[in-house]
């Protein structure tokens, strides 16, 4: 039936695995497809799932097939496909997205470091005498993130103690195919010590509250004395 369809209406779901995203087919005769896009090679198939499956890539859209980018209220957007010929160049993921404009700000923030760079400078303060579990969440699990401005839902890593200007914070706001996203600074304190820093990540929002990241930048350090 698909070599006769010349086009797929899709909007973005969200990011995937293994470089790539998932979208959502326009629902016909009530039946949802998804589609997954290599984000490396720009190339788009058909999942063998839904995305609380395994989202594995099934078959390969054919090349005759359009893929109408869409908004959230199925506007087209752009034009994509498989046929490198008609479209050499794709359009931009949404990782580059969020690069964009992230590049646009970052200087006027601090420098972000990764994961393996904010345990090791929490390490330098961590004591000898820590229990077994203590010792082994050390890194990860022991902080809060300081929202006195009620960002966040209520949760075990939410703190609404006001600590003046070090709090959760909104930095940007950019749309991706007609949805909005919002780039955020959370504020992290250590519940053990009094080591402090900053996460920098997109967000999207349900009724005005973050709805975990989407996409993250990385981490940046103030102080663990």
């Amino acid at each position: 039936m698909d070599k006769y369809k010349k086009e797929i209406h899709v909007r973005y779901y969200c990011d995937a695995r293994f470089c790539g995203e998932i979208w959502q087919a326009k629902p016909e005769n009530d039946k949802t497809r998804w589609l997954h896009r290599d984000t490396e090679l720009g190339d788009w198939s058909y999942l063998s799932s839904g995305p609380e499956g395994d989202c594995e890539p099934e078959h390969s859209v054919p090349r005759n097939i359009d893929i109408v980018i869409c908004n959230s209220d199925w506007i087209e957007y752009y034009r994509d496909g498989n046929d490198r010929e008609l479209y050499p160049d794709g359009f931009p993921t949404f990782e580059q997205a969020c690069q964009k404009y992230w590049n646009a700000i970052k200087d006027q923030h601090l420098p972000t470091v990764g994961t393996p760079e904010l345990a090791a400078w929490l390490e330098e303060v961590k004591p000898d005498n820590l229990s077994n579990f203590d010792n082994l969440n050390w890194n990860y699990h022991h902080y809060k993130n300081i929202d006195p401005d009620h960002f966040m839902t209520d949760g075990c890593k939410v703190s609404r103690e006001d600590k003046g200007d070090f709090k959760t914070t909104f930095l940007l706001d950019f749309e991706y195919m007609g949805k909005q996203y919002h780039i955020v600074r959370y504020a992290q304190h250590h519940s053990m010590c009094s080591a402090r820093w900053y996460m920098y990540s997109v967000v999207s929002l349900i009724d005005g509250k973050i709805n975990g990241n989407i996409y993250w930048f990385g981490y940046g350090l103030i102080s663990n004395k």
